[in-house]
């Protein structure tokens, strides 16, 4: 849970501190990020998308049933589920220290439904779009100042990078 505290401008400090759990998350600006939304191949309920900086794991049948993921430096611009639904990765826009991360995040084996980071590549420009090659060997990141870049997801190595403005 959260925790919060109140008190007047007046006073020294806190007068009251109070726990507060956050049920669940409202908010997504697809219309800004139109990337930023997607539903998991295998199971159209679980839908991932980004709200700010956090990436939400969660179900479009019951809003409570989310997973927080925390981690981007910048609005989360692009999200994208490999074809099999095991991996995803998340693109985020450039920070204040002029760099944008995306980050491969993997399905647990021993905890079904809990994921973990791979790996965080990073990029100078923000990330408009994501896209998993059909065997999910390959993940192809557009970036904002109109470069492709392809890695492999085996290693996070970059394969190619071109500009194709």
């Amino acid at each position: 849970g959260w925790s919060a505290r109140f008190w007047p401008r007046w006073a020294a400090a806190p007068m009251t501190e109070v726990a507060l759990e956050i049920e669940h998350v409202v908010g997504l600006g697809a219309s800004v990020v139109p990337h930023a939304i997607d539903t998991k191949p295998d199971n159209r309920i679980m839908a991932l998308y980004g709200v700010g900086t956090t990436v939400v794991l969660g179900s479009i049948s019951d809003p409570h049933d989310q997973k927080l993921l925390p981690g981007h430096t910048a609005t989360v611009s692009a999200v994208k589920w490999s074809p099999l639904g095991d991996l995803f990765a998340t693109g985020q826009l450039a920070d204040g220290m002029a760099y944008a991360c995306t980050t491969v995040w993997q399905e647990s084996e021993e905890a079904p439904g809990e994921y973990h980071r791979v790996f965080t590549l990073r990029a100078a420009a923000g990330v408009a779009c994501l896209q998993f090659s059909p065997d999910a060997e390959f993940l192809a990141v557009s970036l904002l100042d109109g470069s492709l870049a392809v890695y492999d997801m085996g290693n996070g190595h970059i394969v190619d990078r071109k500009s194709v403005v």
